[in-house]
């Protein structure tokens, strides 16, 4: 499954399951990746981006 079909396949689970199209906000969590970055805004436009816990943590680990 490829990045785009991936993205088609959570926008229409998204809508059909908890009808994102009526939401005043969406959360995006993911791992800060580029392809989901390009998911969320292709497919879940006006959605806020949060780094996810695990991801989060490395990365101020780092700093």
């Amino acid at each position: 499954l490829d990045s785009d079909a991936f993205g088609k396949n959570i926008s229409y689970i998204a809508q059909e399951k908890y009808s994102l199209a009526d939401a005043e906000n969406i959360l995006f969590i993911s791992d800060g990746d580029r392809w989901l970055k390009n998911i969320q805004v292709g497919y879940l436009p006006g959605s806020v981006h949060q780094l996810d816990h695990y991801h989060l943590k490395k990365k101020l680990k780092k700093a």
